[in-house]
């Protein structure tokens, strides 16, 4: 006997109009065709790459691998930087659009999150820009949001990237004062 399985994946990317900037990157799946409205997983990252909703880059692959492994029926991807040019200190600075942090704050009140997690790696510590911003996008979260905010973390408790070596297979959940501690290792819960 044969059995068939209907997997429906939707996708949603949010651009501005020069596709210069994208704010967000929405990805949900679900069997059938009824959309089941499980929870969704925010996950904060450094930038965007230039993918488009129908494109897979290794960043989005990982993301949607660990955060379906966590049970999760899908994922909206946010980022600290909106410009798909912002890959360096100079950059980081024309990162963001005046439309960039209110896009953020507007995502992230969508209902059915149930988990923010901020993958951001370790170049928050290494680069002040970077820094500045992650805390300008926490400190935009409500005190509920900031209870379900967690950090991506290696084995170490230190802050980790989803293409990180040591997060790629399983993806490991820490407390979000690790974002600002100056070792960036405390323990993991």
């Amino acid at each position: 006997m044969i059995n068939k399985q209907l997997i429906t994946i939707k996708s949603e990317a949010w651009s501005d109009e020069t596709n210069t900037h994208r704010y967000v990157l929405r990805r949900e799946w679900f069997e059938g065709t009824e959309d089941k409205k499980g929870n969704l997983a925010a996950v904060v990252t450094i930038r965007p790459s230039s993918t488009s909703p129908y494109t897979e880059d290794l960043t989005m692959m990982l993301i949607e691998k660990n955060v379906r492994q966590l049970g999760f029926s899908g994922f909206i991807a946010v980022n600290l930087f909106s410009s798909i040019e912002a890959k360096d200190r100079a950059s980081f600075l024309k990162g963001m659009d005046k439309q960039s942090l209110e896009v953020f704050t507007t995502v992230l009140s969508e209902k059915r999150i149930s988990q923010i997690i901020f993958a951001v790696g370790s170049i928050v510590k290494t680069n002040s820009v970077a820094m500045d911003q992650t805390k300008r996008c926490y400190n935009l979260l409500t005190p509920k949001q900031k209870k379900l905010t967690k950090v991506l973390v290696n084995s170490t408790g230190a802050i980790a990237h989803p293409l990180s070596v040591y997060a790629r297979k399983k993806w490991l959940l820490g407390k979000t004062e690790c974002l600002f501690s100056k070792a960036g290792d405390l323990a993991k819960k």
